[in-house]
């Protein structure tokens, strides 16, 4: 399924992009490889596939961990620093959709509560929104950074 969602581009119908959220979230076995397949599909340069990102950016923000406690032999390890590059390269981009930069600032703000070493970088992305011409967007920004400087959330 996520050749078909990097083949067709922007084509896939919103219903698809849910319906993999779905797939994704309820098949436990599906979690892990879901995550490695769709962090790997993202760091080339996809922005042409929104309802990819879209996937890619709900899962590597609900099991994001998983990525970084792989023990296979063939799975170069991956640091926080890596996943969060990928947000960095995307989230700015013009070419993203507002969408897309939704999930993104959520993914974002769940990984800020798992991950250590990044959270700095992680508040500076959500930060940087604030401002934001689309109003969710800015909403959305304000809102994570606020219940981020609580400390008891993690």
């Amino acid at each position: 399924m996520i050749k078909v969602l990097k083949l067709a581009g922007n084509y896939v119908p919103d219903e698809v992009v849910s319906c993999m959220i779905q797939l994704i979230s309820s098949h436990a076995e599906l979690q892990h490889y879901a995550t490695v397949q769709l962090y790997r599909a993202v760091q080339t340069d996809i922005v042409n596939a929104q309802p990819l990102l879209q996937v890619a950016f709900w899962t590597i923000g609900e099991f994001g961990d998983i990525i970084l406690r792989l023990n296979d032999d063939d799975v170069v390890k991956v640091e926080e620093s890596s996943i969060i590059d990928v947000f960095e390269r995307i989230l700015p981009s013009n070419l993203t959709n507002t969408i897309t930069k939704s999930y993104a600032l959520t993914a974002l703000a769940k990984l800020d509560t798992r991950f250590n070493e990044t959270n700095n970088r992680i508040r500076q992305m959500i930060e940087s929104n604030k401002g934001h011409l689309h109003l969710e967007l800015q909403q959305r920004s304000v809102e994570f950074s606020r219940l981020l400087n609580y400390g008891e959330l993690k």
